[in-house]
């Protein structure tokens, strides 16, 4: 377990987090045009929703503002040569006792990532998208379903 009952710090560190973009909402919002917390915590989970639904659901590409690029579901051909990059099925190796990759053939030898087209803005390192847990599952749920015509980008 962990030591003294307590979890070590997170791989992810956030800077600023719905809070801070609310205080700063705040601020410079006149008070007339101001929700509070909750009402804007349920804007912004709807807006969030509403653009994965437009590239997950409609495969478009999302064109961020202030130049910081585009956000887009991509579609790569899988290498079968070389096994190191080939991801292991673990609970197949186990059942058979030896290694087993994921071939993907329900996806027709696809892999897909969501991918961040960076754009033109000072210090672009600092920034990174992480899709969330749900977003990951999501697109795989997508993807596993054969009844669904959907293509994305190459």
């Amino acid at each position: 377990m962990y030591e003294n009952g307590k979890r070590g710090e997170g791989v992810y560190k956030k800077d600023y987090g719905r809070l801070d973009i609310y205080k700063s909402y705040k601020k410079d919002t006149i008070p007339e045009l101001q929700v509070d917390y909750k009402i804007f915590g349920k804007i912004c989970d709807e807006f969030n929703k509403e653009i994965m639904d437009e590239i997950l659901i409609n495969s478009s590409e999302i064109k961020l503002p202030i130049r910081m690029g585009s956000l887009r579901v991509k579609k790569t051909k899988m290498n079968f040569t070389d096994k190191n990059t080939l991801r292991v099925d673990w609970q197949a190796s186990k059942k058979f006792n030896k290694r087993i990759y994921h071939l993907n053939e329900h996806t027709g030898g696809y892999k897909y990532r969501f991918y961040w087209s960076r754009g033109i803005i000072k210090n672009i390192t600092a920034y990174s998208f992480i899709p969330t847990r749900t977003n990951s599952r999501r697109l795989a749920s997508i993807l596993k379903d054969n009844n669904r015509e959907l293509d994305y980008f190459m």
